[in-house]
């Protein structure tokens, strides 16, 4: 895949949610951000899907972010979905680690030690 000035497109950021734990100033108006609803969202599946559709165009690398990813449920399904396309070499996370401790095993994470 090649963007509009020729530069080869290999990377997704793939959001999987607009929620976070933490109140950061960096990333969160004083306000708050509004929930939404389940169905305003894409499913594990739907997710899953759409980066399939992006390693047979070309992608090798998938960051997982949003707010905070690991507040989603069912990450560890989608990391283990995700894992599973052939053609995928790098899969990657963006996250503040509170609550990798606890989920870094279920999704694969070899090496974390806390």
């Amino acid at each position: 895949m090649r963007d509009s000035c020729g530069r080869t497109i290999d990377y997704l950021r793939l959001s999987v949610t607009d929620l976070c734990n933490y109140r950061c100033q960096y990333c969160m108006p004083p306000e708050g951000v509004e929930k939404r609803l389940h169905s305003d969202i894409l499913s594990i599946e739907e997710l899953a899907e759409i980066a399939a559709a992006a390693v047979r165009c070309g992608v090798k690398r998938i960051r997982l972010t949003g707010g905070e990813p690991l507040v989603r449920r069912g990450l560890p399904d989608l990391c283990r979905m995700l894992r599973a396309i052939p053609g995928l070499a790098e899969l990657c996370l963006t996250t503040n680690g509170s609550l990798l401790p606890q989920l870094a095993s279920p999704c694969g994470m070899r090496g974390w030690t806390g």
